[in-house]
């Protein structure tokens, strides 16, 4: 009953918000109808930084490594408030008053998924801040046990920037990223506690490795280390008055297995990364760099979305995980997650009638200086519904 309330709770917001988009339903103050009462302000379409300015110089050779110490997926106690600005226009549309980029699937009678819920005309996409306030206990614990495990070094998310020129304009950096289980083990597999001040050494998943090794224990230091090329890289990637702005096909965000998520992992296509690039001095001399006002953006596949939800723990059955059909949290999340649906996974589908097919996404990070340290594989996060040794799968509708 108290997820339905804020299912309800979440509805009527959404309807609000592409209410107050549409101006045929504003009076004038003279309460005339009749009155014209313009047209609406032009979409914004908010989006990252673009190229630097002829004049950037490339072919730099400072590294920076940057472990995320914090990460704000929109959580608030008010699960109806207006989602914050977190993300960009990830379609080119700004929905309500406009069309949406793809073909939402409602009920009868359900409002339209718009963009930028805060109010404006800005085209911002990030639906999934309100799939995640609408997780048990999400608001009142989400976002403190998120940043717990990042910061007591059980986990984190990497970024690496190579070629680069020290400058506040670079036209051409290599930027890649990768999920980290934690800082490096002591001898009795103990977990030091970061400082973020450049002297810490983080792990490396193997998942995050284009080859990935047999045995991880074989590379101990993953430091300018071929053996280490990420899946997720982006050769492209620039940085334009000090902001870092890179784009990846693909994009595995995770969140360890110490929160309320579970082990639950958001598997991202046509992603995008950015942060500004802040000086500040290392804990063995010199400096590097932190990232502050970090943006992650991408479009979350519902099918992925709704695998994910099997590693998430009901709250309500003690030992169960919110999958399978049957499991009450479950049946009324995948109603949410298939009806919110507002964008296509695959960008080229993007306003040519497909079927809204993946959920966009928004967040907020800061990341501070780190060293690349051993690959470790962890044990898998615990799950529920798996066939046999299938795991479990569902998709919309």
């Amino acid at each position: 009953m108290a997820m339905a309330a804020v299912l309800v709770v979440l509805g009527a917001r959404l309807y609000e918000a592409c209410a107050v988009y549409d101006s045929s339903l504003l009076l004038p103050a003279d309460g005339d109808a009749s009155t014209d009462a313009g047209p609406p302000a032009p979409c914004l379409h908010v989006q990252p930084p673009g190229h630097p300015d002829g004049g950037a110089t490339a072919g730099g050779t400072l590294q920076v490594v940057a472990a995320f110490k914090t990460i704000d997926i929109g959580l608030t106690a008010d699960a109806s408030a207006p989602r914050p600005s977190f993300g960009y226009d990830l379609d080119g549309v700004c929905t309500c008053p406009g069309p949406p980029s793809c073909v939402q699937v409602h009920g009868d009678g359900a409002p339209t998924t718009c963009d930028d819920d805060a109010g404006g005309n800005t085209g911002i996409d990030n639906t999934d801040i309100d799939l995640f306030r609408a997780l048990p206990v999400a608001a009142s614990v989400g976002t403190a046990q998120i940043d717990d495990g990042l910061q007591s070094g059980q986990y984190s998310l990497l970024l690496v920037i190579d070629g680069y020129n020290g400058m506040a304009n670079d036209d051409k950096v290599t930027v890649s990223y990768y999920v980290s289980n934690g800082v490096n083990r002591t001898a009795d597999g103990g977990i030091p506690t970061p400082t973020f001040t450049g002297g810490d050494l983080w792990t490396i998943d193997p998942d995050s490795l284009q080859d990935k090794p047999q045995d991880p224990a074989s590379i101990p230091s993953c430091a300018h280390n071929p053996q280490c090329g990420s899946v997720f890289s982006d050769e492209a990637a620039y940085v334009s008055n000090y902001v870092v702005v890179a784009r990846f096909n693909q994009l595995t965000v995770a969140f360890g297995d110490r929160s309320f998520l579970g082990g639950a992992t958001m598997a991202l296509s046509t992603a995008v990364i950015v942060g500004q690039l802040q000086p500040v001095p290392l804990q063995q001399g010199g400096f590097g760099y932190d990232l502050v006002g970090g943006t992650i953006a991408g479009r979350w596949p519902t099918k992925a979305l709704l695998q994910t939800l099997a590693t998430i723990p009901d709250s309500l059955d003690d030992g169960g995980f919110l999958c399978g059909h049957g499991n009450l949290y479950y049946e009324i999340i995948k109603a949410t997650v298939c009806g919110a649906a507002d964008i296509s996974q695959n960008q080229a589908n993007d306003n040519t009638n497909a079927a809204c097919d993946a959920v966009s996404v928004g967040m907020t990070f800061t990341a501070g200086p780190a060293q690349l340290g051993a690959v470790l594989a962890v044990p898998p996060a615990p799950a529920g519904c798996a066939d046999g040794v299938v795991p479990f799968t569902d998709n919309c509708p």
